[in-house]
């Protein structure tokens, strides 16, 4: 899980690292060993509470990339509206007032075999103080998954996605259109970790292993202050 490493989202990826001249070959876990990263660091409150609130269809005017797609007067924002904040899904309103116009009908049937699985997650809010769940390529449409924001009746921002993502905040992406951006960052590796393999291989090459502190990319959710100590190495990352 690559919240171990201070990613803030729930993302399960394979790493394989390997080298061709026969040499010692060294994981992320070598390079965390005896730190790990607060729990607070993880969280989607960390990575994009500082953002300044927009509605759907905005974009702000000091970040061409803090935009989301407009809802107008749809049955999707009108479901937002009703969902609970924090990490409210459309299950929540299985029992509201107007649960038969805001469920559509593959929820209905859903609730009618008694087998909602994963299926609450799609038009779900996330929650402030948890990883974010798996940013997935198709992230830009809030009926994909659990990609509302916690609190604001929207789809996350470009800017916001790419944060939980392991962008840095001043990046900028370049793409005919906002679904192709959210593409881009659902596609990606997450930079935050690929820093991180960057300074792997260069121990791997040099001998020197990196200072715990030039660990954190800047410009992201994680912060050297945010390395603790951690005496439960082995179960940390078992």
């Amino acid at each position: 899980m690559l919240s171990k490493f201070g990613l803030p989202q729930s993302r399960e990826r394979a790493l394989i690292i390997a080298r061709r001249d026969g040499k010692e070959v060294k994981s992320l876990a070598d390079l965390w060993f005896g730190h790990r990263v607060r729990e607070e660091a993880k969280t989607v409150r960390r990575a994009i509470a500082d953002l300044p609130p927009i509605t759907a269809g905005e974009r702000h005017p000091d970040d061409a990339m803090h935009v989301s797609p407009s809802l107008g007067k749809t049955s999707t924002l009108e479901r937002l509206k009703a969902m609970p904040h924090d990490g409210g899904s459309w299950a929540d309103l299985i029992s509201h007032p107007n649960a038969d116009e805001l469920l559509i009908p593959s929820m209905k049937r859903a609730v009618e075999a008694g087998k909602l699985g994963s299926h609450p997650d799609v038009y779900g809010r996330l929650w402030w103080d948890k990883p974010s769940v798996t940013i997935k390529r198709e992230c830009g449409h809030t009926g994909n998954g659990r990609y509302a924001h916690p609190t604001q009746d929207r789809l996350c921002t470009v800017r916001e996605l790419a944060c939980l993502q392991g962008f840095p905040t001043n990046y900028q992406f370049v793409a005919k259109s906002l679904a192709n951006m959210y593409r881009h960052i659902g596609d990606a590796v997450p930079p935050m970790i690929s820093y991180q393999l960057a300074h792997l291989c260069c121990w791997m090459l040099t001998g020197s292993k990196p200072a715990i502190q030039d660990l954190a990319l800047e410009g992201t959710n994680l912060r050297y202050t945010d390395f603790v100590p951690s005496h439960e190495q082995q179960m940390l990352f078992a």
